[in-house]
């Protein structure tokens, strides 16, 4: 008996090519790629942020390079609110009315925390979350040489006007903490970034006279008070602006609730 053996070969296909970038995402990558390669930014800004009903006004600068270089300022009703310095090995927080500096961290991501906008946090070297929707917006009547982009994710939305050189001109921001809403706006006076640059030129020290507390937020741990310890002697600045030490309430019952402004 003689049995053949009869194979139906399919035509082969040529592989599909994967479906092309939506214009925004597109453009949202590229940008994210200019930051990240970037070592320097320079950036001066305006700003008003929203929290528990209360608009504030504030500004601030960011003049830093890598790998960690540089400082970063805001004010609050002209008067100096918060300063970080990087001198190459950590960041540093100053507290100049009681002549101290806090080791805030050691990494750009701490110097920058107080710009949470996607390019700045590129060029920190912070991943955008996994998940985000990208829209291109068509301004009416349409803005000359500036590109507007809205980034949503789960926890926030940014709105970035940008040039097309890939400076920030403008941001919204708005971010969800449970029941909690931020809102900031921000207009950029001065944002330059550049591709090379030498870290001489952005060095910075903490200031002579403040001494250093050094490891404070860096591998804290938990429990070094226990119940019935005497409290620190610490300053805290209200919300009214003026400054309390914890001495003066002694003899009272004092409730400490210590909360995240970001």
């Amino acid at each position: 008996m003689f049995e053949a053996l009869i194979l139906v070969l399919a035509p082969l296909q040529a592989p599909q090519a994967p479906p092309p970038l939506d214009p925004g995402m597109a453009r949202f990558q590229a940008l994210v790629a200019t930051w990240s390669e970037a070592v320097a930014v320079d950036l001066r800004f305006e700003a008003i942020s929203k929290q528990d009903g209360t608009w504030r006004k504030f500004r601030g600068s960011l003049r830093a390079a890598k790998p960690l270089h540089g400082a970063m300022n805001v004010e609050q009703n002209d008067a100096p609110n918060f300063e970080l310095v990087a001198d190459g090995t950590r960041v540093a927080a100053l507290d100049r009315s009681n002549g101290r500096a806090f080791e805030y961290g050691r990494d750009l991501a701490v110097l920058t925390g107080m710009l949470p906008l996607y390019p700045v946090q590129a060029w920190a070297g912070v991943d955008a979350p996994a998940s985000v929707k990208v829209t291109r917006i068509e301004s009416d009547p349409p803005l000359p040489l500036v590109e507007v982009l809205r980034i949503e994710s789960a926890e926030q939305t940014t709105t970035l006007w940008i040039d097309h050189d890939d400076r920030l001109v403008a941001a919204e921001f708005t971010a969800r903490f449970g029941d909690e809403v931020l809102e900031q706006e921000y207009l950029f006076t001065r944002c330059e970034w550049s591709a090379a640059a030498d870290p001489a030129d952005f060095a910075a020290s903490i200031p002579a006279g403040l001494e250093l507390v050094e490891d404070t937020f860096v591998d804290f741990e938990a429990g070094l008070l226990a119940v019935g310890d005497a409290a620190p002697e610490v300053v805290l600045t209200g919300m009214d602006g003026a400054r309390y030490p914890l001495e003066s309430f002694r003899g009272r019952t004092v409730l400490l609730n210590f909360w995240f402004y970001h």
